[in-house]
């Protein structure tokens, strides 16, 4: 019923890094959670160890707050993510300013306060809602939609519109908050489905964001080799 001490402690110690480093003045952790899979224990050899900080500034107002968490988790991501592991497990820490929609308690979803040691929700068994045709067909149209997006890029890649890809991941992200909004649960379509495209042998959101990142740096050189 409680994460062991030396996660607990060592993920502390990780926020704490993270948060020193950026030199922001003011910068308040008003909350450190455990979502996802192993919140749920839903985990498997691909999940990571969740870490969502909650922040907040008397300093700044919401606005800029949120444009420099936006520039904090670009670099928290590229400098340490899967850098940092936990018996194995990658661990992946995001800040935000405002526990959103996405983080909000639900009932039997596990959450985990890391800052404060205890449950916030104890997770039990999730029922089965999902329709295996439906997933097949979302799983599908997404892969279809994935590698026409790639193969129009690898064409033709100076001068592409790089924020394709990143439309691609907003309808991929939508698509799975659907089954939480809907009340459906980790069990849903909508979310078995993201976790397939997940663990294909291309994991597809994740291979959006490198393909955006390479997209831009590709529209931002000069030339052709050499200097």
């Amino acid at each position: 019923m409680q994460m062991k001490p030396d996660v607990r402690e060592t993920t502390t110690r990780v926020v704490d890094r993270i948060v020193d480093d950026t030199g922001i003045d003011g910068l308040t952790i008003d909350g450190v959670d455990l979502f996802g899979s192993n919140a749920s224990y839903e985990y498997d050899d691909a999940s990571d160890f969740g870490v969502h900080v909650f922040v907040s500034s008397a300093s700044m107002t919401p606005d800029d707050l949120r444009a420099v968490l936006r520039l904090l988790n670009d670099d928290v991501e590229r400098r340490q993510e899967g850098h940092i592991t936990f018996y194995g497990v990658p661990v992946e820490v995001t800040f935000h300013s405002e526990r959103g929609p996405n983080y909000q308690p639900r009932p039997g979803i596990g959450q985990y306060s890391i800052s404060e040691g205890r449950w916030t929700v104890p997770p039990v068994q999730q029922p089965d809602r999902f329709d295996r045709a439906q997933m097949a067909v979302a799983i599908k149209g997404f892969i279809t939609e994935y590698n026409d997006l790639v193969s129009s890029y690898r064409s033709a890649p100076t001068g592409f519109d790089c924020s394709q890809f990143a439309a691609l991941d907003d309808r991929l992200s939508a698509y799975r908050d659907t089954g939480f909004t809907g009340g459906l649960g980790s069990r849903s379509t909508q979310n078995l489905s993201y976790r397939a495209l997940r663990r294909l042998n291309v994991s597809i959101p994740d291979m959006v964001d490198e393909l955006q990142d390479d997209c831009t740096f590709v529209n931002e050189s000069l030339g052709v080799g050499g200097r």
